[in-house]
């Protein structure tokens, strides 16, 4: 089974999970509330596409993450940079996070994951308020996102 949480449409294939009923969603899943419906060890991938800025706890989500998934599988989580002027526009953000952050707290909370990819997106049109700002600054950081496997 593969799990998809956050975007904003459906993912064929995958049990598409939100907190709230939507016309995608497969399954409620509050990702605040723990344990999540799921078996130990029986999910085969994770898309997590700008979910863990809005949790409580991001850490004991990644702990049940690990928990869920198959040994082998994949977490993808992406998430907007911390210094992008969009973080701010949502007031449900509950968290900003750098390109380091992965790197730093899977070993400091013993999150059993390892990151197997790096990216990190940059746009000019990010900025399109500030065009001026934009020919200035010709590679803006607007997402990050990170592979990890159990």
């Amino acid at each position: 089974m593969k799990i998809k949480c956050g975007g904003l449409s459906r993912r064929e294939g995958w049990v598409n999970i939100d907190k709230y009923q939507l016309e995608y969603t497969d399954i409620i899943c509050d990702l605040d509330k723990f344990p999540y419906p799921f078996e130990d060890n029986s999910i085969e991938a994770i898309e997590c596409d700008n979910v863990i800025e809005h949790v409580l706890y991001p850490v004991d989500m990644l702990k049940e993450f690990e928990r869920i998934l198959k040994k082998g599988g994949t977490i993808k989580v992406v998430t907007s940079f911390y210094n992008h002027p969009r973080s701010y526009d949502d007031l449900s953000h509950q968290h900003y996070y750098n390109y380091d952050v992965m790197n730093t707290c899977l070993p400091r909370y013993k999150i059993n994951l390892k990151i197997i990819n790096e990216k990190i997106y940059y746009s000019r049109f990010a900025l399109i308020r500030w065009k001026w700002l934009g020919r200035l600054i010709p590679n803006y950081i607007t997402f990050l996102e990170w592979t990890l496997q159990k």
